[in-house]
Protein backbone atom coordinates (compact mmCIF):
# COMPACT_ATOMS: atom_id res chain seq x y z
CA UNK A 1 0.00 0.00 0.00
CA UNK A 2 1.41 3.03 -0.96
CA UNK A 3 1.25 6.42 1.38
CA UNK A 4 -1.40 9.18 -0.90
CA UNK A 5 0.42 12.47 -1.61
CA UNK A 6 -0.39 15.62 0.22
CA UNK A 7 -1.68 13.71 3.75
CA UNK A 8 0.83 14.03 6.16
CA UNK A 9 2.48 11.30 7.90
CA UNK A 10 2.65 11.08 12.12
CA UNK A 11 5.72 9.43 13.14
CA UNK A 12 5.77 8.17 16.80
CA UNK A 13 8.66 6.80 19.00
CA UNK A 14 6.86 4.40 21.14
CA UNK A 15 7.40 4.46 25.43
CA UNK A 16 6.29 3.10 27.82
CA UNK A 17 5.97 6.97 29.65
CA UNK A 18 5.20 8.92 26.80
CA UNK A 19 5.38 8.75 22.77
CA UNK A 20 7.49 11.01 21.00
CA UNK A 21 5.61 12.71 17.99
CA UNK A 22 6.32 14.43 14.49
CA UNK A 23 4.78 15.30 11.99
CA UNK A 24 5.06 15.84 7.96
CA UNK A 25 4.85 18.69 6.06
CA UNK A 26 2.04 18.41 3.17
CA UNK A 27 4.73 17.17 0.78
CA UNK A 28 5.93 14.44 2.90
CA UNK A 29 9.70 15.96 2.84
CA UNK A 30 10.18 17.66 6.26
CA UNK A 31 9.49 16.27 9.67
CA UNK A 32 8.91 18.69 12.66
CA UNK A 33 8.78 17.46 16.07
CA UNK A 34 5.49 18.17 17.95
CA UNK A 35 4.76 18.07 21.97
CA UNK A 36 5.29 14.54 23.15
CA UNK A 37 2.21 12.63 24.34
CA UNK A 38 2.25 11.33 27.91
CA UNK A 39 1.29 7.22 27.43
CA UNK A 40 -1.40 6.54 29.67
CA UNK A 41 -5.66 5.98 29.35
CA UNK A 42 -5.88 9.20 27.48
CA UNK A 43 -2.88 8.25 24.31
CA UNK A 44 -5.68 7.13 21.64
CA UNK A 45 -7.57 10.17 22.28
CA UNK A 46 -4.40 12.69 21.67
CA UNK A 47 -3.81 10.98 18.76
CA UNK A 48 -7.05 10.70 17.35
CA UNK A 49 -7.09 14.79 17.92
CA UNK A 50 -3.64 15.22 16.24
CA UNK A 51 -5.03 12.88 13.50
CA UNK A 52 -7.83 14.59 12.55
CA UNK A 53 -6.13 18.25 13.28
CA UNK A 54 -3.76 17.28 10.79
CA UNK A 55 -5.53 15.42 8.32
CA UNK A 56 -2.96 12.17 8.92
CA UNK A 57 -3.76 9.26 6.69
CA UNK A 58 -0.75 7.39 8.00
CA UNK A 59 1.65 6.28 11.18
CA UNK A 60 5.12 5.41 11.58
CA UNK A 61 6.30 3.76 14.76
CA UNK A 62 9.96 3.32 15.59
CA UNK A 63 10.56 -0.49 15.88
CA UNK A 64 13.41 -0.97 18.60
CA UNK A 65 15.92 -3.58 17.17
CA UNK A 66 18.76 -4.52 18.24
CA UNK A 67 22.15 -3.48 16.80
CA UNK A 68 22.54 -7.42 15.40
CA UNK A 69 19.35 -7.34 13.73
CA UNK A 70 17.11 -9.08 15.50
CA UNK A 71 14.07 -7.99 17.40
CA UNK A 72 14.19 -6.35 20.81
CA UNK A 73 12.54 -6.94 24.63
CA UNK A 74 10.39 -4.15 23.23
CA UNK A 75 9.08 -4.91 20.07
CA UNK A 76 6.62 -6.67 21.15
CA UNK A 77 5.05 -3.83 23.13
CA UNK A 78 6.05 -1.89 20.11
CA UNK A 79 3.99 -4.22 17.15
CA UNK A 80 1.45 -4.56 20.20
CA UNK A 81 0.89 -0.73 20.00
CA UNK A 82 0.75 -0.77 16.47
CA UNK A 83 -2.32 -3.18 16.08
CA UNK A 84 -4.08 -1.13 18.80
CA UNK A 85 -4.14 1.75 16.72
CA UNK A 86 -4.85 0.55 13.34
CA UNK A 87 -7.88 -1.25 14.81
CA UNK A 88 -9.10 1.47 16.85
CA UNK A 89 -8.20 4.48 14.69
CA UNK A 90 -8.62 2.65 11.48
CA UNK A 91 -5.44 3.79 10.63
CA UNK A 92 -2.49 2.89 7.99
CA UNK A 93 0.27 1.87 10.31
CA UNK A 94 3.72 1.58 9.05
CA UNK A 95 7.23 0.44 11.57
CA UNK A 96 10.21 1.58 10.67
CA UNK A 97 14.09 0.54 12.31
CA UNK A 98 14.63 3.14 14.84
CA UNK A 99 17.92 1.87 16.35
CA UNK A 100 20.24 4.92 17.57
CA UNK A 101 17.27 7.40 16.72
CA UNK A 102 17.89 8.79 20.34
CA UNK A 103 21.51 8.92 20.08
CA UNK A 104 20.78 10.91 17.01
CA UNK A 105 18.02 13.03 18.24
CA UNK A 106 20.71 14.05 21.22
CA UNK A 107 23.62 14.89 18.57
CA UNK A 108 21.04 17.36 16.82
CA UNK A 109 19.94 18.95 20.35
CA UNK A 110 23.73 19.22 21.06
CA UNK A 111 24.30 20.80 17.44
CA UNK A 112 21.41 23.08 17.62
CA UNK A 113 23.38 24.62 20.79
CA UNK A 114 22.52 22.64 23.78
CA UNK A 115 25.36 21.48 25.68
CA UNK A 116 25.31 17.76 27.46
CA UNK A 117 24.78 19.23 30.73
CA UNK A 118 21.08 20.44 29.79
CA UNK A 119 19.98 16.98 28.75
CA UNK A 120 20.18 16.38 32.43
CA UNK A 121 17.38 18.82 33.18
CA UNK A 122 16.12 18.56 29.79
CA UNK A 123 12.44 17.30 29.35
CA UNK A 124 12.83 13.91 27.96
CA UNK A 125 10.04 14.70 25.78
CA UNK A 126 12.08 16.58 23.75
CA UNK A 127 14.28 14.33 23.12
CA UNK A 128 11.49 11.56 22.38
CA UNK A 129 9.75 13.93 19.82
CA UNK A 130 13.18 14.86 18.18
CA UNK A 131 13.63 10.90 17.79
CA UNK A 132 10.38 10.60 16.30
CA UNK A 133 10.87 13.08 13.68
CA UNK A 134 14.47 11.19 13.11
CA UNK A 135 12.20 8.13 12.55
CA UNK A 136 9.63 10.01 10.38
CA UNK A 137 12.50 11.23 8.19
CA UNK A 138 14.01 8.27 7.72
CA UNK A 139 10.99 6.25 7.00
CA UNK A 140 10.12 9.04 4.09
CA UNK A 141 13.50 8.74 2.87
CA UNK A 142 12.94 5.10 1.94
CA UNK A 143 9.30 4.60 1.71
CA UNK A 144 9.13 0.71 1.52
CA UNK A 145 8.42 -0.37 5.10
CA UNK A 146 6.58 -2.98 6.58
CA UNK A 147 2.95 -2.42 7.01
CA UNK A 148 1.22 -3.35 10.30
Amino acid sequence: MSIENNNRILGIDYGEKRLGIAISDDTNTIATPLQYIDNNKETLSALNKIIIEYNIKTLVVGLPINLDGSPSKSSKKVLNFCKYINKELDIIVHTTDERLSSVEAENKLRESGRSPNMFRNLDRGIIDSASAAIILDSFMQKKGNQII
